[in-house]
C-alpha cells in the first residue's frame, strides 16, 4: 500500500501545483513553497517503499503497545486489588473464581448461576478481541492510503472514518479490561 499511497500523494500535489499555475492569483514559487512542505510530511508518514523509514507506522505501533500495555496494567490493578489476591501460585483464574463462587456458595446452582454468565463473558471477550485484530489489520493496511489523503485535506471523511476505526481498536482492551 506504500507505492499507492505515494502516488496519491504525489497526484495530489502536481494537481494543487498545477491548479495554482492555471489560476495566476499566487506565484509559481509560492505553490511549490506551500505544497512542498505538504508532500514531504505525506513521504514521511507513508514511508519510503524499500527502506524502514515510515512515521505513520512507527507511531501506529507505538499506540497499538500502548494500549495493550494500558490494558494490561489496568487489568493487573483491577485483579490485584479484587477478590483473586488470594490466588495461590500455579492456580488459574478460573479455577480461582469457581473455587471462590463454590466456597461462598455452597451450592452447585450458584456456581453453574455465577459460571455461565462469566463463561458467555469469556466468549464474548475473545470474540471481541478476534474481530479487533482484524479491524487493526485493516487499520494498519490502509494507513498510508489515509495519510496520503489526510496530507492534502485533513478534513476528509474517509480518514476520520480510519481515525475513529483505530481509536476504537485501540481502546478494546482497555475496556474488556475493565
Amino acid at each position: 500500500m506504500v507505492a499507492p499511497a505515494l502516488m496519491i500523494a504525489g497526484v495530489a500535489a502536481a494537481g494543487r501545483i498545477i491548479r495554482a499555475l492555471a489560476d495566476h492569483r499566487t506565484s509559481a514559487m509560492e505553490t511549490i513553497l506551500s505544497v512542498l512542505p505538504r508532500f514531504l510530511v505525506a513521504v514521511a508518514l507513508i514511508g519510503v517503499p524499500g527502506t524502514s523509514v515510515s512515521l505513520g507506522y512507527s507511531a501506529i505501533v507505538w499506540a497499538i503497545n500502548a494500549s495493550i500495555a494500558v490494558a494490561g496494567a489496568v487489568v493487573g490493578l483491577i485483579l490485584n486489588t479484587s477478590f483473586l489476591s488470594g490466588l495461590r501460585p500455579g492456580e488459574g483464574w478460573f479455577t480461582h473464581v469457581y473455587g471462590v463462587l463454590a466456597v461462598a456458595s455452597n451450592d452447585m446452582v450458584a456456581v453453574v448461576l455465577g459460571g455461565i454468565p462469566l463463561l458467555i463473558l469469556v466468549l464474548y471477550a475473545a470474540f471481541l478481541m478476534i474481530v479487533r485484530t482484524v479491524m487493526l489489520g485493516f487499520c494498519v493496511v490502509t494507513a498510508p492510503l489515509c495519510f496520503a489523503t489526510a496530507v492534502f485535506d485533513s478534513n476528509n471523511r474517509f480518514f476520520h472514518w480510519w481515525l475513529d476505526l483505530l481509536g476504537s481498536v485501540l481502546l478494546t482492551p482497555l475496556v474488556l479490561g475493565i
